[in-house]
Formats: structure tokens, sequence, C-alpha cells
């Protein structure tokens, strides 16, 4: 519906932390939305939800592309990928590559169908490995191919952490991968 509707028909707040310059809350965008909609109802303007929905979508993409360019610049990163279910939406994407060739960084983000789901990329990415090893399995192929965890725990070092630190996020920053 969002990109049916004009993203700057209502201008919602930004949200911004002031102790976590890279954390965000919906609470104060969903408040404004609602109190946009009641006030609508009261005065008898008419609500278009298309509008309503691209607007909110450009005030939650204008904070994730903006804290991830401030990650980027900080951090001195030269690559950047958009992961999880937030990364099929198109507005996101386009603004995140527009955002990132700016700056000349490199960007990466996985075809939408893999984006449904965190455990459906692990699958893709175990489905890959497992084909790089030419269908070996077990011991035949390291601990890193083996059933269990360590797939998983491979693909969430390189896909999910930055390096370097130790808390996972669905925006991965970095330069060594």
């Amino acid at each position: 519906m969002a990109h049916e509707g004009n993203p700057h028909a209502v201008e919602f707040p930004r949200a911004k932390i002031v102790d976590g310059p890279y954390d965000f809350s919906f609470s104060g965008l969903k408040s404004a939305v609602l109190n946009y909609l009641n006030g609508c109802k009261m005065k008898n303007i008419p609500i278009v939800q298309a509008d309503i929905a691209a607007s909110f979508q450009k005030a939650v993409t204008d904070v994730l592309i903006g804290n991830a360019m401030k990650a980027i610049d900080e951090f001195g990163m030269d690559k950047f990928a958009i992961a999880g279910g937030v990364a099929s939406n198109g507005t996101l994407r386009e603004g995140m590559r527009a955002a990132c060739e700016k700056k000349g960084v490199a960007f990466y983000h996985p075809s939408p169908i893999f984006c449904t789901d965190n455990a459906a990329m692990i699958g893709v990415a175990a489905y890959y490995d497992f084909m790089r090893s030419e269908g070996r399995t077990g011991s035949e192929c390291g601990p890193e191919s083996e059933a269990g965890g360590a797939i998983v725990e491979k693909k969430q070092q390189q896909w999910y952490l930055q390096p370097g630190r130790e808390n996972g996020c669905t925006v991965m920053c970095t330069s060594s991968i």
C-alpha cells in the first residue's frame, strides 16, 4: 500500500535515542500516527491510507538509512549489507543503495525471496555451504559443515556480527568480509 501513497503527505517524527546513537524506537512514531488519525476523524478530514503508509515508511527508512550511514562513517566501513525481513522492503533497499553509492560503499542484500525469514536465510546459507562441500557430510567436511549449530554460528559471524563487536544485529557493516 505504501508504494501507492505520497511519502511527503504527513511529516511524522524521526525517532532518535540520545544514549544509543544507532538505536531507534517506534513508540513515538506509532503514537504520532494514532494522533494524526484521531485528529483527522475529529475534524472530518478524509484519511488516505496509502499516504499514511507511505509517510510512516519514509519516517522509518529515513532513520534506518541515517543510522546506517552514521555507522559506516564512524567505523570506516567500505561494505554494507542488509538482511532479514526488512531487507525485502523496496524503499529501504533503494534508499540504502543510493546512500551507499553516494559514499562509495559496496552495498549487498539478499534476493527478496530469501528475506522472508531469518531461518530461511540461514537455510540458504547452509545449502550453499553444503553444495561447496560437494555433498560430503559429517567429519569429511570438518566442524564448520557438520550438522548442529556450527553452520549457524559460522554464518552469524559472517553475516550478522560486526567484527570486533559482540552484539548481533540485522544490519551488518563490515570491511573484512
